[in-house]
């Protein structure tokens, strides 16, 4: 059993409302980062990522899609 699945069964046991957002950030189609799992708790007021699995540490890009 692994941690996420082991989180997800303990929430569904206390009856805590989550939702599993997308594990994997991507840009264009390199991943740049992953996490084992990704929770939002009490209607997305708290994130939880657990175990970050891979992560790119620079990122290059035009600064013209921020303005």
């Amino acid at each position: 059993m692994t941690l996420a699945s082991s989180l997800i069964a303990y929430m569904n046991k206390e009856v805590i409302a989550f939702n599993e957002p997308a594990r994997v950030i991507k840009v264009n189609v390199k991943k740049v980062a992953e996490w084992d799992g990704v929770f939002e708790v009490d209607g997305g007021q708290h994130l939880y990522f657990l175990n970050c699995k891979h992560k790119t540490t620079v990122v290059s890009t035009s600064v013209s899609w921020l303005c």
